[in-house]
């Protein structure tokens, strides 16, 4: 039986090709397995446009339903500028890029 740990890693692979295939741009993973009790794992992707933000909320939910991921939350999706989605070990954040400059999640993070 595969270990969670490794499930995870997997896991967060299928979340960054299903954002890539969807032009994604600037994906970043900040891995927080030793910081953190919340998650192992944050992923970061800037989009385009709100529009393009929704697209990539649709898309992971749908390709990681077929993976057996479920979200836990979706938060932002309606406005779609800041849209969080909680798979539990991992939490993405899609951002416009005005808003991913704004909050600077990767400097908040990065010690």
């Amino acid at each position: 039986m595969p270990k969670k740990k490794d499930i995870t890693k997997e896991n967060l692979k299928a979340v960054i090709k299903a954002l890539e295939d969807k032009k994604g741009k600037d994906i970043t993973v900040i891995d927080l397995t030793k910081k953190s009790i919340l998650c192992d794992y944050f992923v970061l992707v800037t989009a385009t446009s709100k529009t393009h933000s929704q697209s990539l909320e649709e898309n992971l939910k749908f390709l990681l339903k077929e993976k057996k991921m479920y979200t836990k939350s979706v938060q932002g999706a309606r406005e779609a500028s800041w849209i969080v989605m909680d798979y539990g070990d991992i939490i993405i954040h899609i951002f416009t890029e005005d808003r991913r400059d704004f909050y600077k999640l990767e400097k908040l993070w990065e010690k």
